[in-house]
């Protein structure tokens, strides 16, 4: 991918010069590699301070087509309800999406943060010092990312990996190197309104941080063997980034 070229709000929704991949699911573009989609449930940083009990990393993956049929299910004949974010949903919807999902062939990744993780590795006191380039949370979601798709991702052809769009492009393209630098996918970030399959992927993440943050229990909707969690070797890798830099003055 070309840093040099700039993007307009067009060129984000609509797969514009500086995108290799269309950003939207009616592209006929797609061949039968397996596509992915990751999203996140709560901010790592919210969760360093305590402010957040927990910040879920997810991937789903499998053939397009299966990956944007739930969230499109479970919103159909919805009124006002038009992208199946999970905070924005039903509890009828929630059981609805779920289900689809498990029934589904598609591929399951999370990598569940909490507090108490990220105070227990060695190197945590340098989280608040911001002392890594690109910033520390961009580098675990960008871990956390490659550890998830390397784990799920077929390998039968290149695959492609679009996640939600984060605060700015610069920062979008920090993941983007991360995960390309780790894996055999080709990434890049979109709109959820426009890609459904990274509802899925938010509604994994969602269901998954509500078990923690409320006791419920819609993750156990998705069979457990089905969910691959990569937690540790993304800590792992923050942690080795961390070792390797200089705590400063």
């Amino acid at each position: 991918m070309s840093v040099g070229v700039v993007l307009t709000v067009g060129d984000l929704v609509s797969g514009g010069p500086g995108n290799r991949h269309s950003f939207t699911d009616d592209a006929d573009t797609f061949d039968r590699s397996m596509d992915l989609f990751g999203d996140e449930s709560g901010t790592l940083r919210s969760v360093l301070n305590g402010r957040d009990e927990i910040c879920v990393v997810a991937v789903v993956g499998g053939d397009r087509m299966d990956c944007i049929r739930c969230p499109k299910k479970a919103v159909r004949r919805v009124r006002d309800v038009t992208e199946a974010r999970w905070s924005d949903l039903m509890d009828d919807q929630k059981r609805r999406v779920l289900d689809c999902m498990e029934a589904e062939d598609l591929q399951f990744g999370v990598c569940r943060i909490t507090t108490d993780a990220l105070h227990n590795l060695s190197h945590s006191y340098k989280l608040h010092q911001d002392r890594l380039s690109p910033a520390w949370d961009l580098v675990l979601k960008g871990d956390a990312y490659a550890e998830l798709v390397a784990a799920i991702d077929s390998g039968a052809q290149r695959s492609r990996f679009r996640f939600d769009m984060v605060s700015d492009r610069s920062n979008a393209e920090s993941i983007v190197e991360i995960v390309e630098s780790g894996t055999e996918v080709d990434a890049d970030w979109g709109n959820s309104r426009q890609i459904k399959g990274i509802q899925a992927a938010d509604c994994l993440a969602g269901a998954t941080a509500d078990h923690v943050r409320h006791g419920e229990d819609w993750i156990d909707r998705i069979s457990t063997d089905r969910i691959v969690d990569r937690t540790d070797a993304a800590l792992e890798r923050l942690e080795m980034a961390l070792e390797s830099t200089d705590s400063g003055p």
